[in-house]
């Protein structure tokens, strides 16, 4: 596998997904720096098959040895009942050392500052840090990284990698249709929240678009509107890594493991390339294998601002494959097809036909011949349990031939080593051996002789030590000072061996932790003790003021300079102001959350409008009995239309329509001129009504 790169001789880290333990052993041998895993709970991605404890503490063990770090992804927003057990969580990670965890909710923020203040902690995505403010805001709660929202454009990378704070951005995979942290669709239509990891994927369902003013005809043809291509940034490598990115994520933790390995090796070669001052070039066969493993096609929009570049894959919403050739003829079961392409056995197929009927072939047919393989240009014959016709387009979903080589994958993740060889006469044999700022000298216990037939040489002492194939180290540089003496070869194996368990033990010793500064005050909100709170636009009315409100999407990071005002996002979170009430978009779920925004200011606080009645009631006596003094009455949706999500690409500038109408799922769409994005809006209102709190109202 000559595209496999060894080295990691960069500053930018190269971080892989992992959904098994295999997988994350395979990223590693394939270049990945750090990765990272989910376990059983509390993770975004609930369907992965993700790691219990025991494999956890293999993983970390794993990558500490390779020198590779291990994050955990705690980014679901957690209720009352789940926050404790979260916090056990912590407290095992902690003690398995893990390298950091990655994080939504700030009430387990908040607990973490106090319970675990040198844990490493990242801002997930989920956060819906998108603009210069949320970076700053990241930077004053402590976190050691932010993973800025997958819509940034190269612009605010640039300047997000100014601040004191390390950036991580997404580079390959699926992407959000909405800002993510900022979709409550799912969890609508399916009451699965995206939220809590759970996401039932309703952007990727078909849907019909509907004028209001005229219903009986359906606008689209293609039924995915709402279904974005998959990111590829693998040509705007040297660009992200000249704006000071410190991390390149791959998503991906519910991929197969050909498709981690590969996608992690082509941007090792990429990184690699950069800083050995080489071009890096995308070949055919790298971009055929891209695209052979899973894709929806490719977009970098969200990077380069592109408003041109078509940014759905509204054909389809899963992999598009590879096209193989057209069903010339049918017999009974019997399908012949003419072939543009290779096809072999085992290789997955798809029938491009209203079914979208797909297989495995098992049994593959030229002439009378049963095959293992077949090329472009001949007619191929398979049986099916299903009808199909003839002109039906093929697509190849599985490569076989090329998935199944990394099955074999051996350890290509190497450390490099420079060792110097001493062997004067009478005196015992020195090795020094030097990795990254690890330093050490070794002497044998024997004193040389000088050697009367046979005296050592560079080829033979460099034979022994070379023999590194089960550990994870590789011969950089090696140099020697000799005189005429006879080295026995055990002498050197075993220099080797204490070698390689020195420089274990001085890497693995290198895990330590540091406590994270936070830089903010703690204050006393003003009372407040409205019932009733309104929206009106851009204004809350309450207690005869007016409250301006912020935009959830604010691309701009600009914020009004009056007194009162409404937080929805990270970014306005320490406006220093004396009036402010917390938006439902800021994802307030649990007691913690609810505290800790009451002590940086936060008069008031709608909470999320994902809770239930149950949830609610137990945050609220939660946090009374911490508080006895504070009589807590936080705000919650009573009535209204949330809006569902908030997209950056309009999915609907094709229908040159004012008013549209997702039929079918009552959802109406809307292009606010103020916060430059297209939001899907509940189409019918939403109520919620419990007589321990205040209400909050959309009108």
């Amino acid at each position: 596998m000559a595209w496999l790169y060894g080295i990691n001789m960069t500053t930018v880290e190269l971080l892989a997904p992992a959904g098994s333990l295999e997988i994350l052993k395979a990223a590693i041998y394939c270049g990945a720096d750090a990765v990272y895993i989910g376990g059983k709970n509390f993770g975004a991605r609930a369907f992965a098959q993700n790691f219990n404890h025991e494999e956890i503490i293999e993983a970390v063990n794993f990558c500490h040895y390779h020198s590779c770090r291990l994050y955990v992804t705690m980014n679901t927003l957690l209720n009352e009942f789940e926050l404790e057990a979260a916090m056990k969580e912590v407290s095992f990670l902690y003690e398995a050392k893990v390298d950091a965890l990655i994080i939504q909710d700030l009430g387990l923020y908040y607990r973490i500052t106090k319970e675990f203040p040198d844990m490493e902690i990242h801002a997930s995505t989920q956060m819906h840090i998108h603009n210069l403010a949320g970076v700053k805001a990241a930077k004053k709660l402590g976190f050691k990284r932010l993973v800025l929202a997958r819509e940034s454009s190269l612009d605010l990378i640039k300047e997000a990698c100014k601040e004191d704070i390390e950036i991580e951005t997404f580079v390959h995979g699926a992407i959000c249709v909405s800002y993510s942290g900022q979709c409550l669709m799912s969890s609508q239509m399916k009451n699965r929240s995206g939220n809590k990891g759970v996401c039932a994927q309703c952007c990727r369902l078909p849907y019909e678009v509907y004028d209001n003013n005229d219903s009986s005809v359906s606008l689209n043809q293609d039924k995915y509107i709402l279904s974005p291509k998959d990111m590829n940034l693998l040509k705007h490598v040297p660009e992200l890594i000249d704006a000071g990115v410190k991390s390149f994520k791959i998503e991906g933790r519910m991929k197969k493991k050909a498709y981690v390995c590969y996608i992690t090796s082509l941007y090792r070669q990429a990184i690699d390339a950069y800083y050995a001052n080489l071009q890096f070039k995308i070949t055919k066969d790298m971009n055929y294998h891209l695209r052979s493993l899973f894709q929806r096609d490719f977009t970098d929009a969200y990077l380069t601002k592109d408003t041109k570049q078509d940014f759905f894959s509204s054909v389809r919403p899963n992999h598009l494959g590879i096209s193989i050739g057209k069903v010339v003829a049918c017999k009974n079961n019997e399908i012949y097809i003419k072939l543009c392409d290779n096809l072999h056995q085992f290789d997955g197929i798809r029938f491009l036909n209203k079914n979208d009927d797909g297989m495995m072939i098992n049994f593959l047919y030229k002439g009378d011949n049963l095959v293992n393989s077949a090329y472009s240009g001949d007619v191929v014959m398979i049986k099916t349990d299903f009808k199909v016709s003839k002109g039906i387009e093929v697509v190849k979903t599985s490569d076989y031939l090329f998935e199944n080589e990394f099955e074999k994958l051996e350890q290509i993740h190497r450390l490099p080593l420079d060792i110097r060889i001493i062997a004067k006469v009478d005196k015992p044999l020195i090795l020094k051996a030097s990795y990254k700022d690890i330093n050490i000298t070794l002497t044998s216990e024997q004193i040389l002789a000088a050697a009367s037939k046979l005296p050592a040489n560079e080829e033979t002492i460099y034979k022994q030590l070379n023999k590194l194939k089960e550990t994870p180290y590789f011969i950089q540089n090696v140099s020697y000072d000799l005189e005429n003496v006879f080295i026995p070869n055990g002498i050197i194996n075993v220099l080797r061996r204490e070698m390689v368990k020195k420089i274990d033990g001085e890497r693995l010793n290198q895990f330590c932790r540091v406590n994270f500064k936070v830089d903010y005050e703690i204050k006393d909100p003003l009372p407040f003790n409205d019932q009733t709170i309104v929206q009106k636009g851009n204004i809350i009315k309450c207690h005869e003021s007016n409250y301006y409100f912020n935009p959830v999407v604010n691309l701009d990071g600009i914020y009004s300079d009056k007194d009162y005002q409404v937080v929805s996002e990270i970014g306005g979170l320490f406006l220093d102001i004396n009036h402010k009430i917390a938006y439902f978009s800021m994802n307030i779920a649990n007691s913690y959350a609810y505290e800790f925004l009451k002590k940086i200011g936060f008069e008031a606080i709608i909470l999320s409008s994902e809770l239930n009645d149950i949830e609610l009631e137990a945050l609220l006596v939660a946090y009374q009995k911490r508080n006895p003094l504070d009589i807590a009455k936080p705000f919650i949706l009573k009535d209204g239309k949330r809006v569902l999500m908030y997209l950056n690409k309009n999915p609907f500038q094709n229908y040159l329509k004012s008013d549209l109408l997702i039929k079918n799922q009552l959802f109406t769409y809307d292009i606010d001129t103020n916060e430059k994005v297209c939001k899907i809006v509940e189409h019918e209102s939403f109520e919620h009504i419990n007589d321990n709190f205040n209400t909050f109202i959309i009108k």
